[in-house]
């Protein structure tokens, strides 16, 4: 049986069972590598309930560290932003379907609002830059980003490179002086390199990398869940209280290097699929974070067992209201565990978003799926959900990436250290990160810092 029959006969049978309730929260902390460094948090994250608990999404985004990327903390809100109009979308159209639409077509509905992450998510870079061009280097200073990414050309590049690459931010300026305060929809997508709309001598081919971020992202409702992956970080399920990967990470994402919303074949760099939530497979809980949890831990099996440990603990502090508004106390532990946990272990930001489950279903057995239910057809873009309805491309096969992949390049502190593990069965970071959270060190007051994706439940997004 395919997923497009698995999620029609999941709708047909909706109404024999009792409805269960999302909850959803979420935390981008600053890592001890940018602490010591001044640099901003370049992680962003959202979660939304819908429906008063019907349905919930998660997203969660990477900015990439490396001097070319400059304003990937922007790139990293952007594309959180960009997930968060396909969530709204999505939910509208699947709520009209069961109307007026076969079910059958749920994840082709899917697969149609996610193309549009990259489209959306380039136009808001390109508005983004026509609204304020990178400030060049002179004699008031400039932009922090820009200076680091000028001074790192020129260590690597010739005299001549590094003059045309002035001259290109200058040409930039100037071609973002031609527009008054234009929005994304009258801009359009920023231009491909090669499109004949851009002059690429004068203008370059930087502005795109410079917001270069990962994107991973969930929306589950009462009888699917969806999701989408662009790039490194971890997608993990929470089954029978065990985790495991609710998909697994791309291969293309090697060391440094990752799949990005901001290489030229974007689209073929995105996966997306749908699980129906009938035939056993119900999660308890769904847990997104960027690479600087995973990284955090020597094993596998620690980092699993670190998200059952946040699972577990969400549930047991509680949620906002059904409505989505609150504040949930777990948020409070987030924000006290994760800069400890970056500055014992990876030293990166880090970024976490879950949803839980506040009332299974007890027809529902906490049970993989069965084989047919895993073998999901693949699509294109993403797509993110927040707290209010609004609006998804068809299945695409993914293809190799023929480029390098964006490299996401983080400092890690020199006095970090690099033992294993002390208590494998409390699984935690690389060093004595404890399982029993409560034990975590405050973090100093500028670990604490997050950005304004910072760590909220529902409605309160913190923006």
């Amino acid at each position: 049986m395919n997923v497009v029959n698995q999620v029609f006969d999941a709708l047909k049978g909706r109404g024999r069972r009792q409805q269960r309730i999302w909850r959803a929260a979420h935390h981008s902390a600053l890592g001890a590598s940018h602490v010591r460094d001044g640099i901003m948090c370049q992680d962003y994250s959202d979660s939304r309930v819908l429906d008063d608990g019907k349905w919930a999404f998660v997203v969660v985004a990477d900015g990439h560290g490396s001097e070319r990327h400059f304003r990937s903390d922007r790139g990293a809100q952007l594309a959180v932003q960009t997930m968060r109009e396909v969530f709204l979308a999505f939910h509208e159209r699947v709520r009209a379907a069961r109307e007026s639409v076969d079910p059958g077509d749920l994840h082709a509905l899917w697969a149609q609002e996610t193309s549009h992450v990259v489209p959306t998510w380039r136009a808001m870079v390109h508005a983004d830059l026509v609204a304020e061009p990178p400030m060049l280097p002179g004699r008031q200073g400039g932009e922090r980003g820009i200076v680091r990414f000028v001074t790192k050309f020129a260590e690597h590049n010739g005299l001549a490179q590094t003059e045309q690459l002035f001259w290109q931010l200058r040409g930039f300026a100037q071609y973002a002086g031609q527009w008054t305060s234009p929005t994304p929809a009258e801009l359009g997508p920023l231009p491909l390199p090669d499109d004949s709309r851009w002059d690429l001598p004068k203008l370059g081919s930087w502005q795109a990398k410079a917001y270069g971020t990962t994107v991973l992202g969930v929306i589950v409702g009462p009888d699917s869940l969806h999701w989408i992956q662009l790039g490194d970080g971890a997608m993990v399920k929470i089954v029978g209280g065990q985790a495991s990967y609710l998909v697994p990470p791309p291969p293309e994402a090697i060391g440094n290097m990752t799949p990005s919303l901001c290489d030229d074949n974007a689209p073929d760099g995105i996966r997306v699929g749908t699980i129906p939530l009938d035939h056993g497979h119900v999660p308890s809980a769904i847990v997104l974070t960027t690479d600087g949890v995973v990284n955090s831990y020597i094993e596998e099996q620690g980092f699993f067992r670190f998200c059952q440990d946040v699972a577990e603990r969400a549930r047991a502090a509680g949620g906002p209201t059904r409505d989505g508004r609150g504040r949930s106390a777990f948020v409070d532990d987030l924000e006290r565990w994760l800069p400890e946990i970056s500055r014992r272990g990876s030293g990166d930001d880090m970024s976490v978003a879950l949803a839980w489950a506040g009332e299974v279903p007890t027809d529902h057995r906490d049970e993989p799926p069965p084989d047919s239910a895993r073998e999901m057809p693949e699509s294109t873009d993403a797509v993110d959900v927040a707290a209010e309805p609004e609006t998804a491309s068809s299945p695409a096969e993914i293809a190799e990436i023929t480029e390098p992949a964006s490299e996401d390049v983080e400092q890690v502190p020199e006095d970090r250290p690099g033992v294993s593990i002390h208590n494998p069965a409390a699984a935690f970071a690389h060093t004595r990160v404890d399982t029993d959270l409560d034990g975590a060190d405050e973090a100093p007051e500028e670990s604490a810092q997050t950005n304004t994706g910072r760590g909220v439940t529902g409605d309160d997004q913190g923006r």
